[in-house]
C-alpha cells in the first residue's frame, strides 16, 4: 500500500483538528459531519491520486480507457454517498462541506509550501 503523501497528512491533521474543536464546543452533530466528509475527502484523494498515476503511466489504451471510466464511477459514487450521507444517513450539512474542503485546504497548503521552498519536485 502506498504511503500518504503530504497533502494526505496534512488533511487528516486538520480534520481530527477541526473534529476535536466542534466536540469542544458542544457540536457532536457537527464534529460527525465534519470527521465522515474528512474522511471521505481523503479517501476520494487517495483513490484520485492513485488512479492518474496508473493512467498517466501506462503505455497501453485499452487500461487507459478502464481506469478512466473508473474514475468517472468514482466521481458518480462520491456523488451518491454525499446525497445518502445528507438525506438519509442525517449528517450535518455544514460539518460534511466542511470537512470535504479539507483536501483542498490541503492542497493550498501543498502549494504554498512548494512555493517556499522553490522545489517543484517537493512531493512526500
Amino acid at each position: 500500500m502506498p504511503r500518504l503523501h503530504f497533502i494526505e497528512r496534512l488533511a487528516a491533521v486538520l480534520v481530527v483538528i477541526a473534529t476535536f474543536v466542534a466536540v469542544a464546543l458542544g457540536r457532536q452533530t457537527l464534529a460527525a459531519g465534519l470527521a465522515v466528509g474528512g474522511v471521505l475527502s481523503i479517501l476520494n484523494f487517495y483513490v484520485l491520486r492513485l488512479l492518474m498515476r496508473g493512467i498517466t503511466s501506462s503505455e497501453h489504451p485499452p487500461r487507459q480507457a478502464m481506469l478512466s471510466l473508473i474514475l468517472m464511477l468514482k466521481f458518480a459514487l462520491m456523488g451518491m454517498a454525499i446525497f445518502i450521507l445528507i438525506n438519509y444517513a442525517h449528517i450535518d450539512p455544514t460539518g460534511l462541506l466542511i470537512g470535504l474542503t479539507v483536501t483542498v485546504m490541503s492542497i493550498l497548503a501543498g502549494g504554498f509550501r512548494v512555493a517556499i521552498r522553490g522545489d517543484a519536485t517537493a512531493h512526500e
